[in-house]
């Protein structure tokens, strides 16, 4: 999954696939340089406590719960068995694809190893869908894949549930907090989000005085955090 603008390092192959086989596992992640047009680097992307090997389930905690890293969700710094997309397939016509296809990928996965080494470059250019300005597009989707995980973690891990509940209610205040976004949608869009923020605190009050705060006064009007 190697993004046509990015590259990789020599030795990327080799050190993923040598890990595969060595721990037994079905993904291995590395984390990844981000760097300019000139492949000059500007940043190291990783995990904490990296090197480690998790659950596919337990990554995804570690997600919610201490890291909400991107170098989870990226599927270009990743080498896995070609068997798991038998049964797990990218959405087509979607932004963040990766968002999407994270969760019911490595839920049933037994084994996922995290490795020290950055192989991977993700070049920064401007026209990047991380770079681009807000859209409608952008904004259903977003609310899209994570109203999804909501519904996926239903009956599965209270605890993840309640984890991606409180994930959407924060991308809706930070939504309505970003004056770009806000100057781009109309009175139905805001409606809707400040509709979606009330069905949220009814499913689920957030956990500790900060969050139950957030909630009381968003469930009031989202404008007001």
């Amino acid at each position: 999954f190697t993004d046509s603008d990015d590259f990789v390092e020599a030795n990327y192959i080799e050190l993923l696939y040598k890990s595969a086989i060595a721990k037994d596992a079905e993904v291995v992640i590395c984390p990844f340089f981000k760097t300019n047009e000139r492949g000059e680097r500007l940043q190291k992307v990783s995990i904490k406590e990296s090197p480690f090997s998790v659950s596919g389930s337990d990554l995804i905690k570690k997600f919610y719960t201490e890291n909400h890293s991107v170098v989870n969700i990226v599927a270009w710094n990743k080498i896995y068995l070609a068997s798991i997309f038998e049964k797990v397939q990218f959405e087509k016509g979607r932004f963040f694809e990766d968002e999407y296809i994270f969760v019911p990928l490595f839920w049933n996965i037994k084994r996922v190893v995290v490795i020290a080494e950055p192989l991977y470059n993700y070049v920064q250019r401007p026209g990047s869908i991380m770079k681009t300005s807000f859209s409608e597009k952008k904004f259903r989707d977003n609310i899209d894949f994570r109203s999804w995980r909501i519904s996926f973690f239903q009956g599965k891990d209270l605890s993840l549930q309640n984890y991606a509940i409180q994930d959407l209610k924060n991308y809706l205040i930070n939504l309505e907090r970003n004056k770009e976004a806000r100057n781009n949608m109309d009175s139905k869009d805001i409606k809707e989000i400040q509709q979606l923020y009330r069905k949220l605190v009814k499913l689920k009050r957030g956990v500790g005085i900060k969050n139950k705060i957030k909630d009381m006064l968003g469930y009031v009007n989202i404008k007001i955090l």
